[in-house]
This record gives C-alpha cells, structure tokens and sequence, in this order.
C-alpha cells in the first residue's frame, strides 16, 4: 500500500517489489533439480515409460531430461561459488552428506534461536535454515564455508602494514560453543579436494548466472510438458481415484487437470 501519511495528498507511486535474497533465488534452482531427480525414477518405471513414450517421453527423453537437471544443478553451485569436493564413491558420498548435514545442524538452530521473528528471516536465511536436506556434499560443503566464514574470526592484514590482525566473528549465534565451530572446520576439511575453493573472474561469476537462468528455464519446461504428458496417461477422472497415487508421484493434482 502506498503512503498516505497525507491525506490531502496520496502518494499514487507504486510501491517496489521486495527484492528476493540470493538464498531464496538458490533455493528455486535446488527445488527443480530436485524434482527433476524424483521425475526420472517416476518416469523410469517400466510399466509407466510404456505409457509416456508414445505421448513424446521416451527413454532417449527422459535421459536428455536428466542430463538438464544436473546441469542445472552444477549450474546453480558455480552462481554462488562452487566448492570442489574429494573423488569419493556412491556410499563414501552418503555417509559425507550425513556427517557433514550433522556438522551443520547446530548452526541452523542457532541461527532460529538468534534469529526469531518475521522481521528475522534474513538472518536465517543467511544460515540456510530452510535449506532441504537432499542436497549434494558440494552444496554442503560451501554452506558451510559460508558459515563459517561468519562465525569465525577472520585474520586480516593490517592498514598499518604490521603484519595481520584478528577481527572479530561477524556473528555469534546462540548457543553455538568452540567444539561445534571446530567440528565444522574439521569435518569440511575431510571432504573438500586439494584444489578447495574454485576462484572466478567477475565474467565468470557473471557467465555462470546467466547459465543457470537459462537451464532453470529449459528444464522447467521439460518438467512441465513431462507432467502433462502424465496428465494425458493417468487422467484425474479415473474411477475411484485409480490414479491418485500415480499422479502424487508426478507430482500433479489428484482430483483437477494438471496445469503450467
């Protein structure tokens, strides 16, 4: 609503737009890579890849359809600074996301205990809190550095030119104690390859967002007509709620035509 602190004389400016935080803007990418990953085990059924295939999604589709979620996964990692992880195995890689997801938890209920209230979700948001859970270790990994970037003294180099100096933590979050900073610093450095953090030109950083724009748009579309095209195999008029439970899977209405 506009102003109206005089009457006489309301202002008819509209008013801006709330700017979305880079967090929030992350988030949408990570939300459709992610269903794009529980599309492809959905549509992959045998019994259900019969169906979709002559309704425009076969197999060589649907692999097309894969390949553009990881991209955009990767995509989305360099637009916030990617951070490298060690050559691990399938089940090494699992059970580094859960050390480190653990590694990270205390920093996220200290930052909903420092952070309470509407007016604080930017200080949340600075701390992931609502991050999902199912997220790759690179993404964890640069969470936390970002964290820890935070809540760590920083050493810099002095104006003086005497060496370098301590500056204090930029936020320190309730109830975080020094064994949890250490853990995360310790965990991190488990995982992270002898190369670490990836370092970008501004063009680069540049580069890798319009990337990520545009991969968030192709593959949103082939989300889209991959659910219509469920639409069409698995109507919502079935009899009885037949295909209630294979249209929850693709994540499309159970009882209204699926829409864009």
């Amino acid at each position: 609503m506009s102003d109206t602190t005089n009457p006489s004389a309301p202002d008819n400016t509209p008013a801006p737009k709330p700017k979305r935080s880079r967090s929030e803007i992350n988030l949408k990418y990570l939300n459709e890579y992610e269903l794009c990953d529980e599309l492809v085990i959905e549509a992959r059924v045998p019994e259900r890849l019969a169906l979709l295939s002559p309704r425009g999604w076969p197999e060589s589709r649907i692999a097309a359809y894969e390949i553009l979620g990881n991209r955009l996964e990767t995509a989305a990692l360099a637009a916030v600074g990617r951070t490298t992880a060690r050559e691990l195995n399938t089940e090494e890689k699992e059970a580094a996301r859960k050390i480190m997801l653990t590694a990270i938890h205390p920093f996220r209920v200290g930052a909903k205990r420092t952070y309470r209230g509407k007016d604080q979700e930017a200080g949340r948001n600075a701390f992931y809190v609502n991050e999902p859970l199912k997220v790759s270790l690179e993404r964890l990994l640069f969470i936390a550095g970002q964290i820890l970037l935070k809540v760590t003294p920083q050493m810099v180099v002095s104006n003086t030119g005497e060496g370098t100096i301590n500056t204090p933590a930029e936020v320190v979050l309730d109830g975080i104690i020094p064994e949890d900073i250490q853990n995360l610093i310790d965990r991190r450095g488990d995982y992270v390859s002898a190369k670490d953090e990836q370092t970008n030109t501004e063009n680069a950083r540049k580069q890798a967002h319009v990337d990520v724009q545009l991969l968030f748009g192709e593959t949103r579309n082939e989300r889209i007509d991959l659910q219509l095209a469920a639409d069409q195999c698995w109507p919502h008029t079935a009899l009885n709620g037949t295909h209630n439970a294979i249209r929850a899977a693709f994540q499309i209405p159970e009882d209204r035509p699926a829409t864009e």
